[in-house]
């Protein structure tokens, strides 16, 4: 409702500042939400209580960049509730600061960010949230900037926090070849893992970069059509503007960039989808750039028709709704809820914890 009420710049800002403080509210008070949270809240209760260098530096299931976090806080007197509210509040400012700079429609950038950055990744999978949240907020401007040292040791430490960060090592490598090179490249990396898969190497690859990943993925088919549906809407709003400038190219690159490893690593759902999120995400500066009637600094807006313009929000608000519903249809399955309807799939405060296995499974006692 957001983006069918905030059409114009006033509108756009003033709803914007509304929906973005109760999506921040929600994040820093939510509790056993997701997939992953009461098993973050188990390795936050066996951190020690003190700074233990053996404890974040040894090889553990967590990053050691994530575990130092975890211990540095938990020193100093956080709860695992204050812990995710500090991460929530940086991941939002992070997110703020992205829309701010690159998406020129900002109720539409925050409608695009929410069924799977917003409600997996910030809301779930905290490790790749800190780590989405840190590429979006301070690494793309590195990157507009083309200050690449300082980018490759960012990389580094992000990747200290979840290991998927590597991917963005790519970035410096590619970022000047021309976008319809990189997309002749995706359809090579896709024959080419084709072929590996064929001959029986391709699984030797996967291992390497996530075992558990591979053993339990397939081909995420939906997830495949999804990538498509919007890679040909980027096409479609792209395709009648030859010069978009070093702005757009940049980010336009970085989403073929992942083109290019989601083609590679087709035949895991898992693996293309935990490397290509700081790519996918650019999908969102450019959505909300091209169906836009409100110009970011240095940048033409080529505004579309009010028909046109509706036309595309329209099908973005269908989009975007199917996607949500498919997630919380996968909340609730992998999180055992008791109710399988993704309407009634629901928000469990830090005030109310002892509604959370009125809903679910308890698969940790200990949290009851």
């Amino acid at each position: 409702m957001g983006v069918i009420f905030s059409g114009n710049k006033k509108n756009d800002e003033t709803t914007y500042k509304i929906l973005f403080v109760i999506l921040l509210g929600m994040l820093c008070l939510r509790y056993g939400q997701g997939t992953d949270y009461i098993g973050y809240q188990l390795h936050y209760s066996l951190c020690p209580t003190e700074l233990d260098a053996n404890y974040f530096t040894a090889n553990g299931t967590f990053e050691k960049g994530y575990r130092f976090l975890m211990n540095m806080l938990k020193s100093i007197g956080f709860s695992f509730e204050l812990f995710v509210a500090l991460i929530s509040i940086f991941e939002m400012l992070m997110l703020n600061r992205f829309i701010k700079k690159y998406c020129g429609y900002k109720c539409m950038a925050l409608l695009l960010f929410f069924p799977t950055f917003y409600l997996t990744y910030y809301f779930s999978a905290m490790r790749q949230g800190l780590a989405l949240s840190i590429f979006i907020g301070v690494a793309v401007p590195l990157i507009m900037d083309k200050k690449w040292v300082k980018y490759i040791i960012l990389t580094f430490v992000v990747a200290s926090i979840h290991k998927s960060a590597y991917v963005m090592l790519l970035i410096p490598f590619l970022i000047n070849i021309k976008p319809k090179s990189l997309l002749i490249i995706a359809v090579i990396m896709l024959g080419a893992a084709i072929v590996l898969n064929a001959v029986g190497i391709y699984s030797s690859i996967a291992n390497l970069l996530d075992k558990a990943a591979y053993e339990n993925s397939g081909i995420g088919w939906s997830a495949m059509i999804r990538k498509a549906v919007e890679f040909v809407l980027v096409i479609i709003l792209y395709k009648d503007r030859p010069d978009n400038g070093d702005f757009l190219n940049i980010i336009l690159k970085i989403y073929y960039i992942g083109i290019i490893v989601a083609m590679f690593f087709y035949n895991n759902a898992l693996i293309l989808g935990r490397l290509t999120i700081y790519f996918d995400v650019m999908f969102i500066a450019l959505v909300s750039m091209a169906i836009n009637n409100v110009a970011l600094p240095n940048v033409t807006v080529h505004k579309l028709s009010s028909h046109a313009f509706w036309t595309y929000t329209i099908a973005v608000i269908a989009l975007m709704g199917f996607m949500t519903i498919r997630n919380l249809d996968s909340y609730i399955s992998q999180g055992q809820y008791y109710n399988k309807k993704f309407y009634r799939y629901p928000y469990v405060s830090v005030f109310e914890k002892d509604k959370l296995y009125s809903y679910r499974e308890d698969e940790y006692e200990m949290f009851n």
